[in-house]
């Protein structure tokens, strides 16, 4: 073949557009105190926000809820199944005393769940203490149900009473089913509910995964005087996924001659690693000749409207742009029959953009001698709505404490609304520079944060949830993690596939042969507190605290790609003579220019199928309208992570806008976790195929 192509192919998908997107400190400070439990509305957001996109079971007092995956094994290979408790800090009170009578949800599975089907789930309650409880059983039934049936009472260990349940259908969306009697002394029973689907859940942002088409609930038991024992499950009916997978298309055929075209993706999100510089507008152009020759003097121009300031381009196959203008012009030069590539260009967009403003983009593409210049240009706009607030601090994640102060960034001057739940703690005000924050302090357990303020019509613009986790026992805080890459102003937060980020199975992106200054917090004030970081190809790295700030800092340098995955990454951190180590991987950057594009879109990846060299490098952009999680694993979700933690897999969390860098070494296949029935297939070759735009 010669030198390398230096083009890609799109796919007919590829060529047709995405529906539009729908749309430091400021000086007034306040201190709001909430109870984990508070409020009886925020129980069901705060808790029901951790489950899996399609099956989640929870179980306990102050625990999160799990998957059965999880539930079979909580944590990776290594990691300690439960931290001691750390003593508390005053004025935090104590860590919730252990659950007494514990309550556990689990339901069937039944992944092609349409309107009109009927599923079946239950709770068990087991009274695990030496004398009777009097208990209180509720589960309010999500909107998009109704009960189907009389719910059972099953004694699994005597006794109990009563053995029936009681509709209260003035309760909930749906009505709430509820059970109020005895449990004796290491009873246990089960409830057995079932509910109809009467419809899909509407699509919407969330902090995790599946949360846009997933069916929620929420079950509290309430013993005496204890407080609620809350058990949760959330999935994703098969039959409200969106647009099912497009059959393969076959390979394309040629037409006579030359013909290239263009087209223009869109979307407005904002930036995860650095959510201080607002919001961005991605813009990706896709490009490709559908001719049977090659395509000669191929040049592709962009123009971002003048209203816009461009931070970001870059483009597979790589090429360097020139300015003329406005405007960018690639040279693609020669550009060979069914082959094509990708742009991606970023232009920041400031809090002050007044709603309605309009941002367009076009691209043009020319070529000698092309038969059908009508598809030679795309325009594509994004109409601006009034920016909702953004919050900095905190992540969603776990923390070691309630004692908190909530940041962000919003348009300068605008009154900020803070609630935790559907609760109000106070207002604050965004100064000059649109900054903002209010200080909190928050019990155990889980807290739904949103941030909200008002249009120039009065209505309420929120911001993207953060689910916080406070968790007293824990030595060091996870969310503090982080690693600055050269210059100081690249930052790279940990983070689970499923969007969240705990003390265990959390990734982090890092390039190779680069240097990073690794922090962390730690929890506990013990003055000998140590810190150490293995990582994979270079060792291990002791963190210092030399000014006593608990925060604890280290330097290292990676290692080659094959170094940085041989491992897992492990951080251990020593207070008071214990050690507990958490456990996480390196996702490498690859350091080459990207080959291949595949796009993520609301109807699966583009293209389903790609051929590509040994060690090329394909590069996953997220266009949805919400958040996607990959991987190499179908029904990775329902996998025991025991199971996970022998497989070589790679899965990861993408907000909108953000990609995904593979260096290809094998055939693989990737899967939507969200919707295992979409995917793509990666095989390794001579050649560089993708299933080509028919005109």
């Amino acid at each position: 073949m010669g030198k390398k192509d230096r083009t890609c192919s799109i796919s007919h998908s590829l060529l047709q557009g995405l529906p539009q997107d729908r749309p430091k400190r400021s000086n007034s400070r306040s201190v709001q105190s909430v109870p984990a439990a508070s409020q009886k509305t925020t129980i069901r957001q705060r808790l029901s926000l951790l489950a899996v996109a399609l099956l989640i079971v929870g179980a306990g007092w102050a625990t999160p809820p799990v998957s059965n995956a999880q539930a079979q094994t909580d944590h990776l290979a290594g990691i300690p199944s439960a931290f001691p408790p750390f003593p508390p800090k005053p004025p935090k009170p104590p860590p919730p005393s252990p659950r007494i009578v514990s309550l556990k949800k689990t339901a069937e599975a039944k992944p092609n769940l349409a309107p009109g089907d009927v599923f079946t789930y239950e709770l068990t309650v087991h009274n695990n203490t030496n004398a009777a409880a009097q208990a209180v059983l509720s589960d309010t039934l999500p909107a998009q149900t109704e009960l189907a049936g009389t719910p059972e009472v099953v004694v699994i260990t005597p006794s109990a009473s009563p053995l029936t349940t009681i509709f209260d259908p003035t309760i909930g969306p749906r009505g709430t089913v509820r059970w109020e009697g005895t449990l004796t002394a290491g009873a246990k029973i089960k409830v057995i509910i079932s509910v109809m689907l009467l419809n899909c859940p509407e699509p919407g942002q969330a902090p995790f995964i599946g949360w846009d088409r997933s069916v929620k609930n929420v079950a509290t038991l309430r013993v005496g005087t204890a407080g609620l024992s809350v058990a949760t499950y959330a999935f994703a009916p098969g039959g409200c996924r969106g647009n099912p997978p497009q059959p393969p298309r076959p390979d394309p055929t040629p037409v006579p001659g030359v013909e290239v075209g263009v087209n223009k993706f869109a979307r407005l999100h904002a930036d995860r690693d650095l959510p201080e510089r607002g919001w961005q507008a991605s813009w990706l152009v896709t490009y490709g000749n559908l001719g049977d020759q090659t395509a000669q003097n191929v040049n592709v121009v962009d123009t971002p409207s003048s209203n816009q300031t461009l931070t970001f381009v870059r483009s597979a196959p790589p090429i360097t742009p020139t300015r003329e203008g406005d405007s960018y012009v690639f040279g693609v030069g020669e550009l060979p029959s069914l082959k094509g590539g990708t742009i991606l260009l970023r232009t920041a967009v400031g809090f002050n953009t007044p709603a309605g403003t309009v941002l367009t983009n076009t691209a043009r593409i020319t070529a000698t001698d092309d038969v059908n210049p009508a598809n030679n240009s795309a325009t594509v706009t994004l109409t601006l709505p009034y920016l909702p607030p953004i919050i900095t601090y905190p992540v969603s994640g776990a923390t070691c404490t309630g004692t908190i102060t909530i940041t962000g960034k919003a348009q300068g001057g605008s009154p900020i609304s803070v609630y935790v739940g559907d609760t109000l703690l106070g207002l604050t005000t965004a100064n000059a520079n649109g900054d903002w924050s209010f200080g909190v302090n928050l019990e155990d357990g889980f807290h739904l944060i949103r941030a909200e303020t008002k249009d120039a019509s009065g209505q309420p613009r929120s911001s993207r949830p953060v689910l916080l986790k406070v968790d007293s026992s824990l030595t060091w805080d996870p969310i503090s993690l982080k690693f600055v890459g050269p210059g100081g102003t690249i930052r790279h937060h940990p983070r689970h596939w499923q969007g969240w980020f705990d003390d265990w199975g959390w990734y982090v992106r890092l390039a190779p042969s680069t240097t990073y200054t690794v922090s962390v917090r730690v929890c506990c004030t013990d003055p000998t507190a140590a810190v150490t970081l293995t990582v994979p190809g270079t060792g291990v790295v002791t963190l210092t605290d030399p000014d006593g700030d608990r925060t604890f800092t280290g330097t290292f340098t990676t290692g080659d790609v094959r170094s940085m995955v041989r491992d897992l990454m492990k951080l251990c951190v020593t207070c008071d003579g214990e050690t507990n180590c958490a456990f996480g991987r390196i996702v490498p950057i690859p350091a080459r220019v990207r080959d291949h594009v595949v796009v993520i879109t609301p109807e699966g990846f583009r293209p389903t199928r790609l051929h590509v060299r040994p060690g090329e490098v394909v590069e996953f952009i997220n266009m949805d309208e919400t958040a996607r999680s990959i991987g190499t694993l179908p029904n990775l979700p329902s996998m025991p992570a025991s199971v996970l933690q022998a497989q070589d897999f790679d899965a990861v969390y993408l907000d909108v806008g953000e990609s995904h860098v593979v260096e290809v070494s094998g055939a693989t296949t990737y899967y939507d976790v969200q919707n295992g029935e979409h995917k793509v297939t990666l095989s390794v070759g001579g050649g560089v195929y993708l299933p080509m735009v028919r005109r």
